[in-house]
């Protein structure tokens, strides 16, 4: 608790940031030591894929605390005054991969009748519903940040 008190809150989000990369890579490992079409390999493949798009929330939200009160100040007063949710992004980080969880669920159910994951290996079953649950994820977060990045360096010149 001493180390965690001591913390400011870039180096608390960039250790919980660390945390999460270390426990999804381990996750990972597991997956891939689990034989296929089992239940544990099922929930290892649920875990790793949820762990993975926090990562990169979690990863976009850092960016937004980084470049929010540089590229948008008055935005930064509005909210803090306003609303009185300091904690939304961390959040949003943690409860937005769940909907991308349950789209795939759905439709693998109601598509292939299977539960989406650990067919073959302790993964999405699905390229398809890879794209869509995974990677279209990510790639709106990544180019999200790439804006906020952007419009933080066009700001400074």
């Amino acid at each position: 608790m001493y180390l965690w008190r001591n913390l400011n809150k870039a180096t608390a989000t960039t250790f919980v940031l660390g945390i999460l990369l270390l426990v999804a890579q381990c996750v990972f490992v597991l997956g891939a030591m689990q034989p296929a079409q089992s239940w544990l390999c099922c929930c290892t493949a649920v875990f790793i894929h949820y762990h993975w798009l926090i990562v990169t929330g979690w990863t976009s939200m850092c960016i937004y605390k980084v470049f929010r009160p540089s590229v948008l100040p008055n935005i930064n007063n509005f909210c803090s005054a306003s609303y009185k949710i300091k904690r939304l992004p961390e959040i949003l980080a943690v409860v937005c991969p769940i909907p991308f969880i349950t789209v795939n669920v759905l439709y693998s159910f109601f598509e292939h009748e299977s539960f989406g994951y650990a067919d073959m290996s302790c993964f999405i079953n699905r390229l398809f519903m890879t794209g869509i649950t995974l990677v279209l994820p990510m790639a709106l977060l990544v180019s999200s940040n790439c804006i906020m990045v952007g419009c933080w360096r066009y700001d400074k010149e």
